[in-house]
């Protein structure tokens, strides 16, 4: 944390022991090495396999990014020459974000921490504030799913430094609605809001342009989905009576998140709003409306090979199996018990030695 903090406000010097070696990074042997991308080669391979990670999960691109890493022009100089061209740093820091990213939901935290901080290291030296908030929230993220939300909140925090010096009301809302994530998972009701209401203040801030490392947060349904997930963990730390408030208001959120969902959002986040609307009707004991969510998000979860999903799955069937011992809930337990051995590294998921028991 101290590191990322000097690189943040100081030299991103402090970061070099922290990259990942960048001859080891795999050769799949898809790309000619003999031809160099230029920047908008980077650009538009980057926004091609963002949009395959939002649609089939981080396991079908994490790979094809990092081998499109690998392939451009002196990475070592990217990290330490003066001389590296600007264009290309940025191009470069955009994809190892989007690396951090697919790894992160691909549930390798590790190697997710070290292409984000490469990410960072590039940002920094191009002078990108907005592109060195936007691989902050990625830190924050991986600290989230660690359940780790103190750490969390200083990655939020730390970057709405960046994210004001850019002016980027668009970064500064996710941040900020993340922020509310993590006080939601410490219990703290009144943070929780007051985060949300600046998130809601920054959004009214938002131009007609946004960074492209950002603009999935603004796709119909995406901010109130997070909203419904926000609720929905509040609800797991609140004494009873408040507990299913917040347990209603998850469900209200998913619903009207999948009711603004257009074709642009992410196959991924409809498919969470899914999982989040069946927990929260098994949590407060309405099986079959449960079931009919969890229906669909099984269905999806085929199309979607990402340890995220199979992490809010497991969650999902534990919700299901306190709630009832209804036949027809242990076979939808059986159903993403098949659903977890398809995606790579949930085969070795602790749930799959239980899901089907009372």
């Amino acid at each position: 944390m101290e590191a990322v903090a000097a690189a943040v406000v100081g030299s991103p010097a402090a970061l070099l022991p922290w990259l990942p070696r960048l001859d080891d990074i795999p050769s799949t042997g898809r790309l000619d090495r003999r031809e160099v991308p230029d920047a908008d080669d980077i650009q538009s391979t980057t926004a091609r396999l963002r949009t395959l990670d939002q649609q089939r999960g981080g396991f079908a691109v994490a790979d094809s990014a990092a081998e499109l890493l690998r392939s451009t022009a002196d990475l070592r100089k990217l990290c330490r020459h003066d001389t590296a061209d600007q264009e290309i740093l940025v191009a470069s820091a955009d994809l190892a974000r989007l690396i951090g990213w697919a790894s992160h939901d691909a549930g390798d935290q590790y190697r997710a921490r070290q292409y984000a901080t490469l990410s960072l290291v590039f940002a920094r030296r191009a002078g990108a504030d907005s592109l060195v908030a936007s691989i902050l929230y990625v830190l924050g993220r991986i600290s989230l799913i660690e359940r780790d939300p103190r750490t969390a909140l200083r990655m939020f925090q730390l970057g709405q430094l960046p994210a004001q010096d850019a002016a980027d009301s668009g970064e500064s809302a996710r941040l900020y609605a993340n922020e509310a994530w993590a006080h939601a998972m410490l219990g703290d009701q009144n943070r929780m809001h007051f985060a949300l209401a600046r998130a809601e203040d920054e959004i009214t801030r938002v131009g007609d342009i946004v960074a492209p490392w950002t603009r999935v947060f603004f796709t119909p349904g995406e901010f109130t989905g997070i909203q419904a997930v926000i609720y929905n963990e509040y609800a797991t730390t609140a004494p009873r009576p408040i507990a299913e408030r917040y347990t209603r208001a998850a469900i209200d959120n998913a619903r009207a998140s999948l009711q603004a969902s257009a074709p642009s959002r992410p196959a991924r986040s409809i498919l969470f709003d899914n999982i989040t609307a069946a927990s929260a009707h098994f949590r407060l004991g309405e099986i079959d409306t449960g079931l009919s969510f969890a229906s669909t998000a099984i269905e999806m979860a085929e199309q979607v090979t990402s340890a995220r999903v199979a992490d809010r799955l497991a969650n999902m069937v534990r919700c299901a199996t306190h709630a009832s011992p209804r036949s027809d809930v242990h076979d939808m337990s059986d159903m993403v018990r098949g659903t977890l051995l398809a995606i790579p590294h949930a085969s070795r998921h602790p749930l799959l030695g239980r899901v089907t028991t009372a």
